[in-house]
């Protein structure tokens, strides 16, 4: 007798005719899918709404892990709602707060796309809403948690036409590309472009902190040419970058076109050109018979570049996922999107992968021209100035000398990397950036266009300070000339006031 009573008992302890608990048990189980699926929000909007040029090329690897994720979160809020069900205090049910739960996720999403910019208080009033709402569940419950639950047995329609989506998505994406093939014998001249990301000039150096110290970046300009007045040749990567590698300034903004082509402008009158086809540094070197090795994030150089460049390694800005599918990868990385950390998260792992591969290509004697675009000092923090440790938690009003620590870090280590394969003092080096600090992501007085610019020429030890203004798009026919022993450290000035513009 004391058997069939507790088989006819809801999960919450209540009286339950047997009838209605596998029509209850499946409502929650609904119910609990609907709110894990919310709470994949972020990896879901990347994955279907993201520009198909700046992500990678989703697979059915990822579509079977999101399925596989969302599965085992489900799993887990079903306990949660059973145990919440259980637990009562005062008389009231805490299934409220399980709720909340996908809220923090779903206001990440608005913060990222409608506060992008905003930082402390809008994070604060973003986590106070979600947790408000799941508070006034547990205080109203007869009120709001019928209403609760019939939106969320609703909402689970989502997870199905999400699924299709994406199916859509991997089918339309195209395979990774075959990169050119290597030229022999190894090149007798070799260059290394290192350009970090939002790297301004006047805060790095002449206007530092007097508490901030970069001993990589101070080593190395008492060594080599250091100039006062490089001139950014835009104010945003997708902008800047093609203007450094076509070694022309752009008129208006680039235009992508499905996710291997950029559209670029040089004039007003001028027609849209794919930015892979027209004159460029990667096409110089492979006329040159020169491989090229590149290292980026944020653009795709490995699609566009593809019959140019022999090495590639890229990551995007928005996901922890590259060209080449890896399930597991794919796995970890929906499980960041749970977290309102997962912009940091994944820079932490992004630049740890970077550096990885830069060093390898870095210290490739094959390879005669190497291109690292590094997102470093780019934000978001991940580096404490007061523990000296890289860590998605630290929190600084003026962030961008945190992250000018950890760019000075990564020069040490990559130039450690090439001194030990006896590569440094061989190679001419080249350290700028694509734009300087812009002041909507930080908040800096009396802003100035200016970027690093500082390059070592082989066996340089003496340094030299260069004040003639110039644009870093001068880059592309300073890497031919330097290539072809036209350029040394004695004459470089002088050919820098030749070619300024």
């Amino acid at each position: 007798m004391g058997g069939l009573l507790a088989n006819t008992r809801g999960e919450s302890g209540e009286q339950a005719p047997r009838a209605t608990l596998p029509r209850h048990r499946l409502r929650r189980a609904l119910i609990a899918l609907s709110l894990a699926n919310l709470a994949f929000l972020s990896a879901w909007q990347r994955r279907l709404y993201g520009t198909s040029f700046l992500s990678p090329s989703w697979s059915w690897a990822d579509e079977l892990t999101m399925f596989l994720n969302v599965l085992l979160l489900a799993a887990i809020f079903y306990l949660l709602l059973v145990l919440t069900a259980k637990l009562k205090l005062r008389g009231r049910a805490f299934e409220g707060l399980v709720y909340a739960l996908p809220l923090f996720a779903v206001s990440n999403v608005v913060r990222r796309i409608a506060f992008p910019y905003h930082g402390l208080i809008t994070a604060v009033l973003l986590i106070i809403l979600p947790l408000a709402a799941g508070v006034a569940i547990v205080c109203f419950p007869r009120k709001l948690l019928p209403a609760v639950e019939f939106i969320a047995v609703g909402l689970v329609v989502l997870l199905p036409l999400n699924l299709f989506r994406m199916a859509l998505v991997s089918a339309r994406h195209n395979p990774p590309p075959v990169l050119a093939g290597r030229f022999d014998p190894p090149p007798v001249r070799r260059a290394v472009i290192m350009i970090f990301d939002e790297m301004d000039f006047a805060l790095s150096f002449p206007r530092r902190p007097a508490g901030i110290h970069l001993p990589q970046f101070d080593r190395l300009r008492t060594q080599a040419f250091f100039a006062t007045a490089a001139h950014q040749p835009a104010t945003d990567t997708e902008k800047a970058l093609p203007s450094i590698i076509s070694g022309r300034e752009l008129y208006g903004f680039p235009a992508a076109q499905g996710d291997r082509s950029l559209l670029l402008r040089f004039s007003e009158d001028g027609r849209p050109q794919d930015w892979g086809a027209v004159p460029n540094l990667f096409a110089d070197m492979r006329s040159a018979r020169v491989n090229v090795g590149v290292v980026g994030w944020y653009l795709p150089y490995c699609r566009i570049f593809t019959s140019l460049i022999t090495d590639c390694y890229w990551e995007p800005i928005y996901s922890g996922v590259t060209d080449t599918p890896a399930a597991g990868r794919s796995f970890v990385d929906e499980l960041d999107a749970l977290t309102p950390l997962e912009s940091r998260v994944r820079l932490i792992q992004r630049l740890q992968h970077m550096i990885v591969k830069a060093e390898s290509m870095a210290d490739d004697p094959q390879l005669g021209l190497v291109f690292i675009h590094l997102p470093v000092p780019h934000g978001p923090e991940i580096f404490d100035r007061y523990s000296s440790s890289v860590t998605p938690f630290a929190v600084h009003k003026d962030w961008f000398f945190d992250n000018l620590l950890l760019a000075d870090r990564t020069l040490g280590v990559i130039r450690g990397s090439m001194e030990q394969a006896g590569l440094w003092d061989q190679s001419a080096i080249i350290i700028t950036s694509d734009h300087s600090l812009r002041q909507v992501m930080m908040a800096h007085p009396d802003p100035v266009p200016l970027v690093p610019f500082i390059v070592k020429m082989p066996g340089q030890r003496q340094g030299v300070v260069f004040d003639t203004p110039f644009t870093t798009p001068i880059i592309r026919p300073l890497i031919s000339a330097i290539l072809r022993g036209e350029v040394t450290a004695a004459n470089l000035p002088d050919w820098i006031r030749q070619h300024a513009r």
